[in-house]
């Protein structure tokens, strides 16, 4: 305003608010991550995946999930 004082604020927030929209969107992933980050933190949290043992007894099937919907 101390640079336009001529103009409302209502004309400097739409103005502003009309430039950022104009600015394309950052290319970002889970919780604000960048695209290199995000695959590293993957990467990280798949590491030892190989190691995880299968679940013992009946593994998840779509009939299991929605049995008591079944009429």
């Amino acid at each position: 305003m101390a640079r336009q004082p001529d103009r409302r604020p209502e004309e400097l927030v739409e103005a502003a608010l009309n430039s950022i929209a104009r600015q394309p969107a950052p290319k970002r992933g889970l919780h604000g991550l960048s695209e290199e980050d995000f695959e590293t933190w993957f990467e990280a949290m798949a590491a030892y995946s190989d190691r995880i043992p299968p679940m013992a007894g009946e593994t998840f099937s779509r009939e299991m999930i929605y049995r008591d919907r079944a009429q």
